[in-house]
């Protein structure tokens, strides 16, 4: 999924087990609405 790689890439997130267990949790859109 494109928006996370950007955001992990960027820093943003986590750890891609940390990120994953957000993105369980969160919709794809906060992923999308962080990045705009």
């Amino acid at each position: 999924i494109p928006a996370i790689q950007v955001n992990i890439a960027g820093g943003r997130l986590p750890p891609a087990d940390a990120a994953g267990n957000i993105f369980l949790r969160y919709p794809v859109g906060i992923f999308s609405r962080s990045k705009s």
